[in-house]
């Protein structure tokens, strides 16, 4: 199931993750 809640949290990862890196 692809619901709007998992690809957020998918964006929010990818955007931590980000940041971590940085």
């Amino acid at each position: 199931m692809h619901s709007m809640l998992q690809e957020a949290a998918t964006v929010m990862e990818m955007a931590y993750m980000k940041t971590d890196k940085l």
